[in-house]
């Protein structure tokens, strides 16, 4: 009976449990349906641009996305989970359903109140008008706040040129550069030209900065012709004054300046007003935006852009330095004495003038003068330099640190500056410098916006890896599905984001020498681009980073840190006698010192000064999402920045060491990720695992999609691995050699696999891969360790880079999986194969069919194969041949140099064993390296006249016999050349070459390294 009772039970459970979980699934449905309007109005709170409302709105309707999201898989592997259960599951089913339920309401509960407080936000900020982006202002010239110009007397020349001269058929000149870089000032230097306003009969100026169309061409209008007034002109249509501007730039030639236009849409609602035939009258455009300058486009062939570029560091002093002098700075007053030391004047002229006894009285009063002039002129030349190497070449950032350095008026102020650098430069001129750039941020599309605030949490100062920045984003979820092309996945769509970034100036990228997975390699954000990322960031919440590595080792614990801190605002208090000053008089940042000081370890001023923060375990009233953590010189005693109620919201979690000194603490918090419940990316950057232990729990986290350990020492991967099911990316780049455990096939979801370059497995067998239908990209598949027939299953595959061990079965393999895809254009391959001699038919016969497969783009080879097959037998999709050992009989040039896509070129070890070599005039046209090394046969190299073009980096190592390099060869494109091990003749040969160039001015004579 008891039996029979319990047996009800379980079945009323199971009854209860299955309504409940077809109820949710509505619930969670219909939310899901409605996530499309949420998303706009996350993509409205940013177009309105309304300061803390839409900060706050945007971080709210954030926080209902992120939290739904976490409910649906949260819902999805519950349910996945009951399906075949067993009496165990459904009851612990039941309660995971039930909480779920609970999150739900909630959820519903937070979308009903802010469903109001949207309806507020809207109606008390207007909509940005359409075409736009965002609310509208317009400036004229001579509202323009003016600046500092300095140098670029080259480039105003050739604009200058394009503009006035009568044969220049430019109608169109574009002004294109990140923002700070001096766009505006170079259009006003043009502007303000005598020579540019004489040859036009009107010269207007107006400030697009965010676009309306009616004032906009109000402005042009009223410029163009002083004698109407605005009472005139009031009551015209937008459709009548560009009619009347048309006439006017018809009837006479004028000079319009169209300053800081920020979009193509911009353009195109004025375009109507700029005639295209029959005028002398020109435009000049300035933009953050290329495509803003692709569009301006009256007439294509008239068009010119020109890409403002960076100030050299001696232009920068050279700005710092006349600006300094122009507002007349106390500490760099030049009297008769520093004038003449410092211009190195002769004195004794100056003697024969004047009165000898009255100058040698004159000297021994001013020699301390004299001496302190110079001291002081060091100091701020030394200050000068460091802080135009910090500006990067940016115009307004040199600018704003002489807005800060001008109130400073003595020798004492400027010591301490130059000495505590970074941390003098105060938040207020950061913010000045940012408010400049701000305008790049808040004109990009809402689904840029995310990917850009990523960007300030990677390594600053250095090149980003491209393929990294893109699968964090495929596995954040900021890559729209909606924006796949046909035949494209979501990394092709990723980079199409990145060079939108590019295309606006936000970034610099750099190509790869050879494109693999990504077009770029890297990329780099300057200084102030990542700064303004990373206050856009922590004001709307996106990211929050904590840096242990502040200070010295040496430092006793962050009391001290902080006291030095406090101290440099105590000298400014002091310097202020506080007890005569009104509290309102004092900087912000001092006053809260002040009031501060006796609390110094408080939260507050922790994140005040967030650059020597070594604890940040204050909680925020808005949940922590993304969290970037740097343990260098972390101590347990230090708290943590995040508790345990807000580790289960972490969606992304970056750990790094950069410094990967011995003796790493890791936190007690991360001795376990179990609480983590909700990550998604999970990375760690140069640890070593062989003195701390891989955190626990890793397996356990269920929602992961990215986990890499690129760049550390890892002995062992955890086999936990394998329950990773919905895992897209995995990084196992290590330094080390790694024991795999047979678990990879396990993880059904993951589309992008990066295996180590040198690794065991547990049991000495192949890992499987026959589980990985998804798999998009694979890199370091090394035959010996893995069964290559297993990417027969997987039909996505779009890139591999795998070695052969001179298998003639694992070549034939690879051969059918490339021709397998019926579009053998979307894979690419590159194939590694050593060990490999064709010493018969049917290997060479494997050979030329693997060169011929279209999906091979880079290929290496270790072994003789003494022939090529004809260059129509080889894929015209190679852009890199390595050929190693190979013995050829018949001057391989000739082949190779038909290569349509052929950029890199390595010949190494007897490659060839012929004598000469002869690259043909129209041969090779995309070659940009090659590399000759250990050609012990090779005695003449001929290059006709046109051969290889591009040819930007040469090595020629140990080949004894060339005497000399091809006298054809364009010997002075070259940036890049090394040479080593080379005969006496060949020497003698290539110095007289290089010492004849030399004497010519205009010859540029290579970066060259010598070796042995």
């Amino acid at each position: 009976m008891a039996a029979g009772f319990l047996l009800e039970s379980v079945e009323e459970r199971l009854r209860d449990s299955f309504i409940l979980e077809k109820d949710l699934k509505e619930r969670i449905d219909k939310i899901e349906k409605e996530l499309p309007l949420w998303r706009s109005h996350l993509n409205d709170a940013e177009m309105r641009q309304a300061g803390d409302g839409r900060i706050y709105l945007g971080r709210e309707v954030r926080e209902i996305i992120y939290r739904f999201e976490n409910v649906r898989e949260n819902f999805t592997i519950v349910a996945a989970s009951r399906r075949g259960f067993s009496k165990k599951i459904v009851c612990v089913g039941v309660t995971d359903l039930r909480e779920i339920a609970r999150e739900i309401k909630d959820i519903n509960d937070k979308i009903e109140n802010l469903n109001e407080t949207r309806k507020r936000f809207i109606s008390s900020t207007p909509a940005p008008e359409s075409g736009s982006g965002s609310s509208s202002t317009y400036l004229r010239f001579d509202l323009v706040e003016e600046e500092p110009f300095f140098g670029r007397s080259e480039e105003i020349e050739l604009l200058r040129s394009y503009i006035t001269d009568p044969n220049s058929q430019r109608r169109v000149i574009s002004i294109f550069g990140m923002g700070g870089l001096g766009k505006t000032a170079l259009a006003r230097q043009l502007y303000s030209d005598i020579r540019v306003q004489q040859h036009f009969d009107s010269v207007a100026w107006v400030t697009v900065s965010r676009f309306q169309r009616s004032e906009i061409l109000k402005d042009l209008y009223q410029q163009l012709n002083p004698q109407h007034g605005k009472e005139s002109i009031s009551d015209m249509s937008d459709g009548d004054l560009g009619r009347r501007l048309y006439e006017i730039q018809q009837e006479s030639k004028c000079l319009i300046f169209l300053d800081d236009v920020c979009s193509s849409n911009a353009w195109q609602n004025l375009r109507f007003a700029f005639p295209s035939v029959n005028t002398r009258s020109k435009i000049l455009i300035t933009t953050r935006v290329m495509e803003v300058a692709d569009a301006v486009e009256i007439v294509t062939a008239k068009r010119y852009i020109h890409k403002l570029r960076c100030l050299t560091e001696a232009e920068g002093c050279d700005l710092l330095m006349d600006s300094l002098r122009s507002r007349n700075v106390p500490v760099l007053h030049e009297n008769m004495y520093m004038s003449c030391i410092s211009k190195q004047i002769d004195l004794i002229p100056l003697c024969m003038r004047l009165n000898l006894v009255i100058f040698l009285h004159l000297c021994d009063v001013s020699l301390q003068f004299i001496l302190a002039e110079f001291e002081a002129n060091r100091t701020v030349s030394e200050t000068g330099k460091e802080m135009v190497k910090c500006c990067e070449g940016l115009p307004v950032a040199i600018i704003s640190f002489i807005e800060y350095m001008v109130s400073k008026h003595t020798l004492e102020e400027w010591k301490s500056v130059h000495q505590n650098f970074e941390s003098f430069v105060s938040e207020s001129q950061k913010i000045r410098r940012l408010e400049r750039l701000a305008l790049s941020y808040d004109n990009l599309p809402p689904f840029l916006k995310p990917c850009f605030l990523y960007l300030g949490y990677l390594q600053e100062h250095s090149q980003i890896d491209a393929e990294k920045l893109y699968l964090l984003w495929v596995a954040e979820g900021l890559i729209s599905l909606e924006d796949c092309g046909k035949e494209e996945i979501l990394m092709n769509v990723a980079e199409r984001y990145l060079i939108d970034l590019a295309r606006r100036s936000m970034i610099e990228v750099h190509e790869e020498e050879v494109a693999t997975i990504t077009r770029f390699s890297s990329f780099r954000l300057n200084r102030m681009m990542r700064e303004l990322s990373l206050r856009r960031s922590k004001e709307e919440g996106f990211f929050k980073a904590v840096n242990f590595g502040c200070g010295s080792p040496q430092d006793s614990g962050r009391e001290e840190i902080l006291m030095n801190v406090a101290e440099r605002y105590s000298n400014d208090l002091a310097g202020r006698n506080m007890n005569e000053v009104h509290e309102e008089e004092v900087p912000p940042t001092t006053r809260f010192i002040s009031h501060m000081v006796n609390w110094i370890n408080k939260e507050l001023f922790l994140r005040e000064n967030e650059e020597v923060t070594l604890s940040a375990s204050s909680s925020s009233r808005n949940q922590t999402y993304r969290l970037s953590i740097n343990l260098d010189k972390y101590e347990s005693r230090y708290g943590f920045p995040v508790d345990d109620a807000e580790k289960k919201e972490i969606r992304c979690l970056l750990l790094s060491a950069k410094e990967n000194e011995p003796g790493l603490v890791w936190p007690n918090e991360l001795s376990s990720l179990v609480k983590f419940k909700y990550l998604r990316v999970l990375d760690f950057i140069g640890f070593s695992f062989q003195d701390t232990e891989l955190p626990d729990g890793i397996g356990k986290l269920v929602f992961l999609r990215y986990l890499s350990f690129r760049g550390c020492i890892l002995p062992k991967l955890p086999s936990s691995i394998g329950k990773l099911k919905v895992l897209d990316v995995l990084d196992l780049r290590v330094i080390n050699k790694m024991t795999i455990p047979d678990v990879l096939w396990k993880l059904k979801k993951l589309k992008h696999l990066c295996l180590p370059q040198s690794f065991e497995t547990q049991d000495a067998g192949k890992l499987r891969l026959d589980g990985l239908t998804e798999l998009e990209t694979v890199t370091n598949l090394n035959t010996k360790m893995l069964n290559v027939r297993d990417l027969s299953k997987s039909p996505n595959l779009r890139y591999i880079a795998l070695n052969i061990q001179g298998s003639l079965e694992d070549i034939e393999c690879i051969i059918r999986r490339m021709n397998a895809n019926t579009d053998v254009h979307l894979l690419r391959a590159s194939v590694e194969v050593r060990y490999f001699d064709c010493y018969t038919e049917e290997r060479h016969y494997v050979f030329r069919q693997l060169l011929g497969c279209h999906s091979l783009i880079d290929f290496c080879i270790e072994g003789q194969i003494c022939r090529l097959p004809p260059h129509d037998g080889i894929s015209r999709n190679l852009a890199k041949i390595v050929l190693i050992g190979s013995e050829l009989m018949d001057d391989p040039m000739k082949t190779l140099e038909k290569l349509p896509k052929l950029r890199v070129l390595v010949l190494k070890n007897d490659a060839f064993v012929g004598k000469t070599m002869t690259c043909s005039e129209t041969g090779f046209i995309e070659l940009k390296r090659l590399q000759l090394l250990n050609m012990q046969y090779l005695e003449k190299w001929t290059v006709e006249e046109g051969a290889m073009p591009k040819l930007s980096t040469l090595e020629i190592v140990n080949c004894g016999k060339l005497i000399m390099l091809p006298k054809e060869l364009n010997f002075f494109v070259i940036s890049s050349m090394k040479k080593s091990g080379m005969c006496e003749e060949f020497e003698d040969s290539f110095n007289r070459r290089v010492d004849g160039k030399m004497k010519d001015k205009e010859q540029n004579v290579p970066s060259i390294t010598f070796e042995g």
